[in-house]
């Protein structure tokens, strides 16, 4: 829920915040932005205010996000934590599912060098296990390029001999519960002092879906210790076990389907199909990441413009592997119709372009 406060807030604001408090039992929304933009300052009696408002949605389970552009009203904002402030309503949904730039740069200053990509020692936030280990590629090293029968970009480094493969080991895992995300940040990062920037609410329902996370790696009958399994090297095998972990830990994120992030879903599918074993039944990673993108496309409000030319793209690809080839030629069209004159959605464009040809 988005409500525009042109003029800040003052004591009359407090009839519409406690109409949504008296809703929010009711209601599937996962919490409320109200937008400042244009506002430059915030009173004491406007913060007191906004303080009482957040204190009654996280007594429910919901979250409050600002969007502020004045530097003035940010840095009042910022000093309280407890808030997540943002510039525009675009970057917030781009915060949303990915990692925030502070965060990101934080992490690339403290990794320790593997190769290509760089390693960290993480802390569960769900069962505190200070054992799991992530890598990232470092994006100075690395150029995104399309390659003949991927769906998704690859993260080439300079020097590709004996690279580690970036989709690889871009998901992090906890050896205790399987909590399992391709989001860093998503972890705690006892190194920076940085806590995990997971949404309210949503370690309690990974805590009760432990017994899913397990049952998908005793599937894989795979006899190995689970901190070898993630660790380095990792298996094919390993691989898409944590991309099956990751997709059913964004599964236990979201609150419902409207809530949970379903390019996130659609991508680990993606990866399930790239690393599956020889003669394994890829139509049914690509028929459920279908699902999934079309959800994507049709929920426009819920992605940041760069993420939904993405998952159009991916949609493009993915159609045409099930043999929807007019389907595709239909996403193609719309991708360049929507963004062909968008010089930053450049490189998803011709993307399309060159899978119509």
């Amino acid at each position: 829920m988005v409500v525009e406060c042109p003029t800040g807030l003052d004591a009359t604001d407090s009839a519409w915040m406690r109409e949504i408090l008296g809703q929010v039992r009711d209601s599937t929304w996962t919490g409320v932005v109200l937008d400042f933009s244009g506002v430059r300052s915030m009173d004491s009696s406007g913060r007191r205010l906004l303080g009482n408002f957040h204190k009654g949605l996280t007594e429910h389970g919901r979250a409050l996000e600002l969007v502020a552009d004045h530097p003035t009203l940010q840095s009042e904002l910022i000093l309280d934590s407890a808030y997540t402030v943002v510039n525009d309503l675009s970057e917030l949904k781009r915060s949303i599912h990915e990692m925030a730039p502070e965060r990101l740069s934080a992490l690339l200053a403290s990794g320790v060098r593997t190769g290509n990509l760089l390693g960290f020692r993480l802390r569960c936030p769900v069962c505190r296990c200070d054992e799991v280990r992530g890598w990232i590629p470092d994006p100075n090293k690395h150029q995104r390029q399309w390659i003949a029968h991927e769906i998704t970009p690859q993260q080439l480094p300079e020097h590709p001999e004996d690279a580690l493969a970036v989709d690889a080991y871009a998901v992090a895992v906890c050896p205790e519960c399987l909590f399992a995300s391709s989001r860093v940040d998503w972890f705690d990062f006892a190194g920076g002092h940085l806590p995990a920037t997971l949404p309210e609410g949503s370690i309690d329902r990974l805590a009760k879906g432990f017994a899913r996370r397990r049952a998908i790696v005793q599937d894989q009958s795979l006899e190995i210790p689970t901190h070898v399994l993630f660790g380095m090297p990792r298996l094919d095998r390993a691989v898409q076990c944590a991309w099956a972990l990751a997709e059913e830990s964004l599964r236990s994120v979201g609150r419902d389907r409207s809530s949970t992030d379903g390019f996130g879903i659609a991508v680990a599918l993606i990866m399930q199909a790239k690393y599956a074993r020889e003669g394994e039944d890829l139509a049914r990673f690509y028929s459920a990441a279908y699902v999934w993108l079309r959800q994507v496309s049709e929920m426009v409000g819920n992605y940041a413009e760069d993420r939904l030319v993405e998952g159009h793209v991916y949609l493009l690809s993915v159609a045409f592997a099930l043999g929807r080839e007019s389907e595709a030629i239909q996403v193609g069209r719309q991708i360049v119709e929507r963004w062909g004159k968008d010089p930053e959605m450049e490189f998803w464009v011709e993307r399309s372009r060159e899978l119509l040809r």
